[in-house]
């Protein structure tokens, strides 16, 4: 069962790549920010979209532990910073509450794999 969850964190990271390339007014209503010009959807787009489907492309291409390895610690990195943000700022609120749990979800998901 373990070895399917890095395959679903991958596909999901997919999803959200493709939201980020095509949609990126929703990725940026989603995640809480906001893009003034054209530079702003264009970073949208680039990390958004382009580095989220590199990422579940090449682990799916790859299939490997190493590869999930990276990317689960890649996302839990995200989640680590994210709870360091949300302790130092005080920010509790649902969008950065929803934004950990969603970052740390998907690195256990690629990290099962180790087990």
């Amino acid at each position: 069962m373990n070895e399917y969850l890095p395959i679903i964190a991958s596909l999901f990271t997919i999803t959200l790549g493709v939201l980020g390339l095509f949609f990126p007014y929703k990725i940026a209503n989603m995640v809480g920010i906001k893009e003034k010009s054209k530079i702003g959807k264009s970073e949208i787009r680039a990390t958004y979209g382009g580095l989220f489907l590199g990422i579940g492309i090449s682990c799916l291409i790859i299939n490997s532990q190493d590869a999930f390895m990276v990317a689960g610690l890649a996302w839990s990195s995200a989640a680590v910073a994210r709870l360091s943000s949300i302790l130092i700022e005080r920010y509790y609120q649902s969008k950065n509450l929803i934004g950990l749990a969603v970052e740390a979800g998907i690195g256990i998901l690629f990290l099962a794999s180790m087990l």
